[in-house]
């Protein structure tokens, strides 16, 4: 049976949950439980569930099979093609176990713990398209690029407001990346990385200065930001052959970002693709997704295949749902 059940997660998400509706883990004294219970014991009950179905001798094994179990229930409930059965489900109280179960394996795989991980198709897909002249525009990619420059995605434009309050989410020292020391701004600069094929050199070679924005805090206070573009030039290493450029624009992300462009494409991550169209009382910026191109597709991180404009409006659809349990975005609570 632990064989049929793998081979459904693998090619059919919903059989599983069609399975698990039938079976006897559901009940309604557990669903009250569940209902009352803290929110991160109620996802750590569903990880270790999906962990006993996906083990595995090796960890980091077990971690990849989740990982891609996370990836295809992320598209069983979001393809336009099954998004009407999960959504469904979302509306029917008896269900709300396996909704549960839906929201902790996709939160704590993309999110939780995912937020730090590429999947290495996105990865190979992005490369792809760089080397066919393309521009990756980063939503809110903060220094996120070191995997992408080693597997060759040489040419990125990252768009975010890289707020002193978000530390935490950055590596150290990430201010550096905007603005070098002295006054002209730490150009020159360099630093080494190891890439797939090649060893790559990396130079701070422009930055400039648009005025400044004014950003509120979590603290709940404002700051004013320099709205700046910092270009840092890409090279192999050994031979000094240029290879791209990576820019970062200071700025928060604006509608027009998301205009469709033959040669850009556009990237984000999981978490940032939630908050991209997510209602306001969520936290979400604000951005009309239906008036994005009906042919826009969006890479993101996590994801092996990049989101078509419906995929994104059927995310966004399940804050109507009547299921409540916790956010797709970084905070379960």
């Amino acid at each position: 049976m632990l064989k049929t059940v793998r081979k459904w997660l693998d090619k059919s998400p919903g059989k599983f949950l069609t399975y698990l509706q039938k079976s006897n883990v559901l009940n309604e004294v557990v669903n009250e439980q569940e209902q009352h219970a803290p929110i991160n014991d109620v996802i750590d009950k569903n990880k270790t569930f999906l962990r006993m179905l996906l083990n595995h001798s090796d960890e980091r094994t077990c971690d990849e099979y989740q990982f891609a179990c996370a990836n295809r229930l992320f598209e069983y409930c979001f393809a336009p093609e099954t998004f009407g059965q999960f959504f469904k489900m979302l509306n029917d109280e008896s269900r709300n176990q396996i909704n549960r179960f839906c929201y902790s394996t996709l939160w704590y795989n993309l999110v939780g713990d995912g937020w730090k991980h590429w999947h290495e198709d996105c990865l190979h897909a992005l490369a792809h398209r760089v080397k066919h002249g393309d521009e990756i525009v980063y939503i809110a990619g903060g220094n996120d690029i070191h995997e992408p420059l080693r597997y060759g995605v040489y040419t990125m434009r990252v768009i975010d407001p890289m707020l002193p309050s978000q530390d935490e989410y950055y590596a150290e020292n990430v201010g550096w990346l905007l603005s070098g020391d002295g006054e002209h701004h730490g150009l020159g600069d360099t630093f080494d990385v190891s890439g797939v094929d090649k060893t790559l050199l990396v130079t701070r070679s422009d930055y400039q200065e648009n005025g400044t924005f004014n950003a509120p805090l979590s603290t709940g206070k404002n700051v004013t930001l320099p709205q700046s573009t910092t270009t840092w030039t890409v090279a192999d290493k050994n031979s000094g052959k240029h290879l791209g450029k990576i820019i970062f624009e200071r700025r928060y992300a604006a509608q027009r970002d998301f205009d469709k462009h033959p040669k850009k494409v556009l990237l984000a991550s999981y978490n940032e693709l939630y908050y991209v169209g997510a209602q306001p009382r969520l936290g979400g910026w604000g951005m009309n997704v239906s008036q994005f191109d009906k042919n826009l597709s969006m890479y993101v991180k996590q994801l092996r295949k990049p989101l078509t404009k419906e995929v994104m409006q059927n995310l966004y659809k399940t804050d109507e749902a009547d299921f409540s349990f916790i956010s797709l975005g970084s905070c379960p609570t």
